[in-house]
């Protein structure tokens, strides 16, 4: 590999880390918390085709629930195999049926866009006590 070839794909690294950055960045300021942004950042720099979809998926959250919910978006590591992705715990005191059908219905939406990117995004209910 080349001096110049060596330069750009940290160029490329460097843009791709900012623009993870960026959109963790954005996460927090709809309200959506994210306990571990390193994590986070680390996982939209890994799959940047993913980041556009999980801020539109975080914007909507947001919207269909506002305050009522907390949300986090957290890193998924499954202890079973080697599987990582992000996971959006939704929070809230008195989550009804309609909306654990809400929770469907947004993920539906959003999946056939994800099955096209090389990350993978969830939201499930989160049925913890609020922080």
């Amino acid at each position: 590999m080349g001096y110049n070839t060596g330069m750009l794909e940290l160029e490329e690294r460097i843009a791709v880390d900012h623009v993870a950055r960026a959109a963790a960045k954005r996460l927090g300021s709809i309200g959506i918390s994210l306990p571990d942004v390193q994590s986070v950042t680390s996982y939209i720099t890994a799959h940047p085709d993913t980041g556009p979809l999980l801020e539109q998926l975080a914007s909507k959250l947001s919207v269909s629930f506002g305050n009522s919910a907390d949300v986090t978006l957290e890193v998924y590591c499954d202890p079973e195999i080697d599987d990582r992705y992000l996971t959006f715990y939704l929070r809230k005191p008195d989550l009804s049926p309609s909306d654990l059908e809400l929770i469907d219905h947004i993920s539906e939406e959003f999946s056939p866009g994800l099955a096209t990117t090389s990350g993978w995004v969830v939201v499930i209910p989160d049925f913890r006590p609020s922080r």
